[in-house]
């Protein structure tokens, strides 16, 4: 319930204040819960520690409040959705290689998109379904249902298509087959998702491009 206020106020704030503006608060909220989310900082510079062993706890530190402070500002783009349009695309987004987008579609099959599971990648998606691309994307659900629909509402309100991770294999494969060809199937890259990749590779044709091309400027 706590969570689901929060990213109910978070998207108030966002929505009338200037971008600017909003990462400025977004960082500063993100150092204050920092401080008091003892077992986060202990998991995230863990990881960081096996990813880069050669560098100094100091260094490994300076890294994991940069992530903390991305992954805040990430939530302030994601409150702002519902004012994206084109005209918002034409003046904040860069775009790059979509014409790989286009030769994909050509059979009309439809393809696999994966991207890593890194910054924004919902503001790619909702950037390529606001062009006129089909798009449909595999995603975690949150286990409180409302902070999930709230999630899901965000994504699908600009025409991005969530399939729920749980049933993913099962309606991919379906839609792939022919009930929603023509379209791209996005997978944000993580190890639950890996065995999903496998297979489909086998039977369809599987187009190597990243929603982390589009990005905001």
């Amino acid at each position: 319930m706590l969570n689901y206020l929060l990213y109910r106020i978070g998207e108030f704030i966002a929505l009338r204040l200037p971008l600017k503006l909003c990462y400025k608060i977004a960082v500063i909220i993100s150092d204050v819960r920092a401080i008091f989310a003892s077992q986060d900082r202990r998991q995230v510079e863990g990881n960081l520690k096996v990813i880069f062993p050669e560098k100094s706890k100091r260094e490994i530190r300076q890294i994991r409040i940069r992530m903390f402070r991305n992954f805040a500002k990430y939530l302030a783009d994601f409150f702002r959705f519902s004012i994206i349009d084109k005209e918002y695309i034409k003046q904040r987004i860069h775009l790059e290689d979509l014409d790989y987008f286009d030769q994909a579609l050509k059979e009309g099959k439809g393809a696999i998109t994966l991207t890593a599971h890194l910054g924004n990648w919902e503001l790619g998606g909702i950037v390529i379904a606001l062009l006129g691309y089909p798009f449909w994307a595999v995603a975690l659900e949150h286990k409180d249902k409302r902070v999930n629909r709230f999630f899901n509402i965000q994504r699908e309100s600009k025409g991005l298509k969530v399939i729920p991770f749980g049933r993913a294999v099962t309606r991919c494969l379906r839609a792939l087959a022919g009930k929603m060809h023509g379209g791209f199937y996005c997978l944000p890259q993580a190890p639950q998702l890996s065995r999903f990749s496998s297979l489909s590779a086998r039977r369809f044709q599987l187009i190597r491009t990243w929603c982390g091309s589009v990005w905001q400027s």
